[in-house]
């Protein structure tokens, strides 16, 4: 259970035909990104790292992992991009292959045998999902990375809460949220300002209007999207709502004073999120596209 590196390819890839924002996964990771003597005696002991570069993780789901890839390969090189001992030159030009859409050539060493495996990077969101040393109950969005701390890992006992909040999150930033939380904003500033060039001091109660404006809606259009990501990255939806109520009572203080005008009050995200769940299953038993009915405009 709660396999974050797994998660993570399979949110980002599986809802990737709903992203504008794109890019290549290789799929797997490493032991090394800098040279080896760069790291601590004990860094090098705990992710056994020496001037081999190692594959320490390859996502199952992953298309690194169906070329035959698996943990502890070592890397020779990839697209003639050869892992020498400067390793931070080949992170480098690794990322440039990131951008691109070409196969990749990955030759590789297992047990003193070298081999070859081809295969097309995976198309992600990118949307990077963080995982933040923080004892709080919380995740967040900033519209171009998910953060979820180690303290909502604890408190999920089920792959399928987790995956609510990473798709919930995801949702914000898909659906564009943050940057039209800045845009109403930045226009009630604007009304602050002009009524101070009048001499009416505001305390900035518009521009703080501004960036409330709408968000109760997004919240709900963050949880109804989320339950779709969820269905096409493969986790049962059928027990997720009950998450969010769970969360309200054993932990209120991981929903800050304003949480009762920026959510939805949780009777009313229980009733949508199941609503939500039973559209999934009507569009599933007409055969019907798995695509939530909302506009990124």
């Amino acid at each position: 259970m709660k396999d974050f590196k797994k998660w993570v390819i399979q949110f980002l890839k599986n809802s990737s035909e709903l992203c504008e924002n794109t890019i290549n996964s290789l799929g797997v990771m490493f032991n090394a990104y800098v040279a080896s003597d760069k790291y601590s005696e004990v860094e090098k002991e705990v992710y056994e790292i020496d001037d081999r570069l190692l594959l320490t993780y390859v996502i199952p789901s992953s298309s690194a992992f169906k070329s035959g890839l698996r943990s502890n390969d070592e890397i020779v090189s990839i697209n003639n991009i050869k892992a020498t001992e400067d390793k931070e030159k080949f992170h480098k030009e690794l990322e440039k292959l990131r951008v691109k859409s070409d196969s990749l050539k990955v030759v590789y060493k297992r047990q003193g045998e070298e081999r070859v495996a081809t295969f097309d990077p995976d198309l992600i969101c990118n949307y990077p999902i963080l995982l933040v040393q923080n004892d709080s109950v919380n995740a967040f969005a900033n519209g171009s990375q998910i953060g979820i701390t180690t303290g909502m890992i604890r408190f999920a006992e089920e792959d399928e809460q987790l995956g609510l909040v990473i798709a919930h999150e995801l949702g914000h930033n898909i659906m564009d949220h943050i940057s039209k939380l800045r845009t109403n904003s930045l226009l009630g500033t604007i009304v602050d300002l002009a009524a101070a060039y009048y001499g009416v001091n505001t305390q900035g109660v518009f521009g703080q209007a501004g960036a409330r404006m709408y968000s109760q809606e997004f919240e709900a259009e963050a949880d109804y999207v989320g339950i779709y990501y969820m269905e096409r990255a493969g986790y049962s939806i059928d027990n997720v709502a009950d998450f969010w109520r769970d969360m309200a009572v054993e932990h209120p203080g991981s929903i800050n004073q304003s949480h009762t005008s920026t959510h939805p009050a949780t009777p009313e995200r229980f009733l949508e999120i199941n609503a939500a769940i039973e559209e999934i299953k009507e569009k599933k038993r007409l055969n019907q596209q798995l695509i939530p009915n909302v506009s990124n405009e």
